[in-house]
């Protein structure tokens, strides 16, 4: 079995002998990712996650949206004033984090896959690689349904949440 960087897509392990199977794969963080994570938990956090290509989010326990990077901000159509200290479900427009009782309080929640995936990895400090997720969008006052893969880490007191169109 091969490791590789979810973050990075950096190989984890000594190259592969010839004639052995790499065909097995399985994703994490590799030392220099955590290592940049860990350095970036203060200040410059948004230095760290500009380094990332595709776009990753920062969420605390209680799923609102600390940071994201350059390539998420671009995705979302924000700025950085309108991700920091908001919901997830606020942050990806998410339509039912538009009803009454707001994200994370409706009835759609717990079925949420990004929802689900990250609470998960930050109550057990288990990442996931590429999930499959479906988001339904309020957008303009149009609905969008997105077809995602999401990557999650847990890094001290937050997740790394990379998403990529699947």
């Amino acid at each position: 079995m091969r490791r590789v960087c979810a973050w990075c897509g950096e190989s984890m392990d000594p190259p592969v002998p010839a004639g052995v199977s790499g065909q097995w794969i399985t994703h994490g963080m590799c030392e220099s990712c955590r290592d940049r994570m860990m350095e970036g938990l203060g200040d410059p956090l948004a230095d760290f996650l500009d380094t990332l290509a595709v776009p990753v989010v920062v969420a605390g326990d209680d799923a609102v949206v600390e940071a994201a990077n350059r390539a998420a901000l671009r995705h979302l159509g924000k700025e950085p004033d309108q991700v920091a200290g908001r919901w997830t479900g606020d942050v990806f427009e998410c339509a039912h984090a538009a009803f009454p009782e707001g994200c994370g309080r409706t009835i759609h929640c717990s079925g949420c896959a990004i929802r689900r995936t990250v609470e998960h990895t930050y109550r057990t400090g288990v990442g996931h690689h590429q999930v499959p997720a479906t988001l339904k969008m309020a957008r303009n006052g149009e609905e969008e349904v997105e077809a995602l893969k999401i990557t999650t880490e847990r890094i001290g007191g937050r997740v790394l949440l990379k998403v990529e169109s699947a």
